[in-house]
């Protein structure tokens, strides 16, 4: 398994080999995974209470303190409710019932950003040197170094 992997793949990978359906829930992050990368992180800004989130309007149950926020176009060419408030936010989730996070987060330093596409099954960080290598140091992440030359495999390669 590389970079490059993909949920589709390794999805359809288990069912062959067990016979047992499982689905990747595509453009959002579990709560643990959320927490454990916010608290990463956190350590790597100098504002982590002054954060920004990027929430795609197209979430049906968008929570109404929500829905009243600015509209941003960002590419791919998507409409997305622009959120402020502190790293830990990132974990909260943004609709009812709740299962869907903010796609992209990044503090008012800077310092690095986190990215996601409601289709993607990946999420991606940048940062310095430091800030990625804790994150692919973190053992309750499950990560792979990228770099900009990598083609992923996913909907616009």
């Amino acid at each position: 398994m590389d970079a490059t992997a993909n949920g589709e793949r390794l999805c359809l990978d288990y069912e062959a080999k067990t016979g047992e359906k499982i689905n990747v829930d595509f453009g959002t992050l579990d709560h643990e995974v959320a927490s454990a990368l916010a608290d990463v992180l956190s350590r790597h800004t100098t504002m982590p209470d002054e954060c920004y989130f990027a929430v795609w309007t197209g979430y049906s149950g968008i929570r109404d303190d929500l829905a009243r926020a600015p509209v941003v176009i960002v590419p791919p060419e998507r409409q997305m409710y622009l959120i402020e408030g502190p790293l830990s936010a990132a974990a909260e989730a943004l609709d009812e019932p709740s299962s869907r996070r903010s796609l992209r987060w990044w503090p008012a330093d800077q310092a690095w950003c986190v990215g996601n596409d409601v289709y993607a099954d990946s999420v991606y960080v940048a940062g310095s040197q430091d800030c990625v290598s804790a994150v692919l140091d973190d053992p309750r992440l499950e990560t792979y170094g990228a770099q900009p030359s990598d083609v992923h495999p996913g909907i616009y390669a």
